[in-house]
C-alpha cells in the first residue's frame, strides 16, 4: 500500500497565466496526492479543486506591494510554519517571486529531506 505524498506549490503569480499554470498543476497533482498551495489573496480561489488545500499569502501584484506587507506583517513567518507543520514530500516554486528566497531559505535549513523544484518560466 502506497502512500501519497504531501506537495506543496507556491504560485504567488495570482493572475493570468501564471494563476491558470498553478491551478492546472495543483488540481491534476491533488488526485492522487496531497496538495497544498499557497496563493496570494487576491487570486481567484474558485478555480482550484476541492482537493486542494490553499494557504493564502498577503503578496500584492507589485514589487512596492509586495515589499510594504512583508514588512508589515509577520506574514511569511505564518505560512513558513504552516508548510513546516505539513512536512512536505516536495516544494515547487513555480515562477519567480521574490519571497522564494525568504522562504527557500527557511526550507533548506529547516526541512532537509524535502526535494525543493523551481520553475523559472522567463528568467529575463
Amino acid at each position: 500500500m502506497s502512500t501519497k505524498m504531501k506537495i506543496v506549490i507556491f504560485g504567488l503569480l495570482g493572475r493570468g497565466g501564471n494563476l491558470y499554470y498553478t491551478v492546472c498543476l495543483a488540481n491534476v497533482a491533488a488526485e492522487k496526492q496531497d496538495v497544498w498551495t499557497v496563493i496570494p489573496n487576491y487570486a481567484d480561489k474558485s478555480l482550484f479543486s476541492k482537493k486542494v488545500k490553499l494557504i493564502t499569502l498577503d503578496a500584492p501584484a507589485n514589487i512596492k506591494g509586495t515589499l510594504s506587507a512583508a514588512m508589515k506583517n509577520n506574514n511569511l513567518n505564518s505560512v513558513a510554519e504552516k508548510i513546516l507543520k505539513i512536512n512536505p514530500d516536495v516544494i515547487h516554486f513555480k515562477d519567480n517571486h521574490i519571497f522564494y528566497l525568504y522562504f527557500a531559505r527557511k526550507f533548506k535549513k529547516q526541512l532537509p529531506n524535502t526535494k525543493v523544484f523551481w520553475t523559472c518560466h522567463d528568467p529575463q
